[in-house]
Parts: C-alpha cells; sequence; structure tokens
C-alpha cells in the first residue's frame, strides 16, 4: 500500500507521494526498487517485475532500495504523474532569481551571504554568479547590493576581480549591472577588478 499514489500514515504530515514517486522513477527507468520492512518484502526489477513475499527473518525498521537509470531524457516528468498528470519540474534559475518580468536574473547579495569581509565568504558567490552566467541565454544578471554598507578587498577581488577576467571585459559589462552599490563598496569594486585586470591571473 506504502507505494501507492496518496497513501500515507497521517495526512496532517504528508500526502502519499515519497515511495510512491520513487517506485515510479524507478520502475520507469528499469531500475531495482525494494523495500524491507518487518516481516514484509516487495521487489521491483525490470526483469522480473513486482513481487511481494513475506521474510523469516524480520528487518527491524524499514529499508528502501532504489537505482535509478539517469541516462533517460525527461525521466521525471514522465515518471512523475500526480492525479493523472505530468510533473512539470520548476526551472531553478526562473523560481530563484528571475524577476517577475523574466527579462532578468536578480541576484541579491545580501541574500547570497552572511559575512562580506573575506576572500572565503566571497568564492561561493562567484562559483554561482558563474554558473548563471553559463545557464541564463540573453538575459542580464543585476547583481543588487542594497543593505551593504561595506565589503573587504578581498571579496571584491574574489567576486568582482576574478569574475571580471573570467567573463571577460566584453561580456562582463554585457552580462552583469551592479545596482543600489554604495559609493564606498563601488570604489572597492572598481579597484579590485583595474588590480586584476593588471595580474591578468585567476588563481
Amino acid at each position: 500500500m506504502a507505494i501507492r499514489e496518496e497513501v500515507t500514515r497521517d495526512k496532517r504530515v504528508g500526502q502519499g507521494n515519497g515511495l510512491f514517486g520513487s517506485y515510479e522513477i524507478c520502475s520507469k527507468s528499469k531500475g531495482m526498487f525494494s523495500v524491507h520492512s518487518g516481516h514484509a518484502r516487495l521487489e521491483y526489477s525490470d526483469r522480473k517485475g513486482l513481487s511481494i513475499s513475506n521474510q523469516t527473518i524480520p528487518y527491524a525498521g524499514t529499508l528502501v532500495v532504489a537505482t535509478i537509470d539517469f541516462s533517460q531524457p525527461k525521466l521525471l516528468e514522465e515518471a512523475l504523474k500526480f492525479g493523472g498528470k505530468k510533473h512539470r519540474p520548476l526551472d531553478f534559475v526562473e523560481l530563484r532569481y528571475e524577476i517577475p518580468s523574466g527579462e532578468n536574473v536578480h541576484f541579491v547579495m545580501s541574500e547570497e551571504s552572511g559575512s562580506f569581509g573575506s576572500r572565503v565568504a566571497g568564492k561561493p558567490i562567484r562559483n554561482k554568479l558563474s554558473n548563471l552566467l553559463r545557464m541564463i541565454d540573453g538575459n542580464k544578471i543585476v547583481i543588487d547590493m542594497k543593505d551593504i554598507p561595506l565589503v573587504s578587498s578581498s571579496f571584491a577581488d574574489e567576486v568582482f576581480g576574478k569574475l571580471f577576467l573570467e567573463a571577460g571585459p566584453i561580456d562582463f559589462v554585457q552580462k552583469f549591472e551592479v545596482v543600489n552599490v554604495m559609493d564606498t563598496v563601488q570604489s572597492l569594486i572598481n579597484k579590485a577588478v583595474t588590480q586584476r585586470m593588471a595580474a591578468g591571473v585567476i588563481d
């Protein structure tokens, strides 16, 4: 029963889609799926299909084992049908960063990091911006620096200096726009970009 849609122990806690969805993904991808709980055992394989049996030696608790073939395109869309309707995977960039108009990516710096005082804090920010740059198509990334009164020189270099060198001057100007930036922070960013251009190296 647990692998059937909307079967759950408590509707106030869950919706009954977890094991159902897991089983559907495994079976549709010709993977393997098994559940061991107490004396009960449920197994699925592409070769043998679905079977349920009793175990002589009980399993203390519940164990779920699953294998999935990730090589199939649109696997989730085909496998996950809730209420007979196909699941539509959400685009992470669209969900997390795009503004309502959908024209640009809105990157609010204050929401991405709790610290702006070190190179260590800046590295994941630069990695995320680099990934977004590769993911977007024709849009601009608007870096919103609101509520950030100061950043360290190391942070400015790690994020903006290295990003400028990594993207190249033309792409950086065309693809990035920094808004709501205070004068002091702007000066630190300008200095970091200038020095990184002179060095010409990304460590």
